[in-house]
């Protein structure tokens, strides 16, 4: 994995994720393991080791979350790249990984989420 230079959020293709941080069918799962990673902050990402092995199809502590192009994971899906999203909201605080298809980056529009930072890999 090689890192772009901070982009606050990448390409608005819809990458699905099972299981994700809430344990079915979503958008992103914790960063680090089981936990959110919230009392790290904003400016302290974690190692991006979790969401690495994800974008790779790889096994992580046990962890056997796989990507997919649609909702009812029919369509298994190859990563390009992901972002570590740092989110401050009352349901989603800490650091997630979010998967894309591709590594086009775009601005970023808040979509009243809260996020705070990010920062954006590909694979190479």
């Amino acid at each position: 994995m090689h890192r772009l230079p901070d982009a606050e959020a990448v390409d608005g293709s819809t990458v699905y994720v099972a299981p994700s941080y809430n344990n079915v069918v979503g958008l992103m799962v914790f960063a680090t393991g089981d936990g959110a990673a919230f009392e790290r902050g904003a400016d302290d990402p974690p190692v991006p080791g979790r969401c690495c092995a994800i974008c790779n199809d790889e096994h992580y502590d046990f962890n056997d979350t796989r990507l997919y192009a649609d909702l009812f994971r029919q369509t298994a899906l190859a990563c390009v790249s992901f972002a570590l999203v740092f989110l401050t909201d009352t349901a989603l605080n800490g650091w997630y990984c979010v998967f894309h298809a591709t590594n086009q980056t775009t601005s970023f529009v808040d979509a009243g989420y809260g996020t705070r930072a990010s920062h954006v890999y590909y694979v190479a």
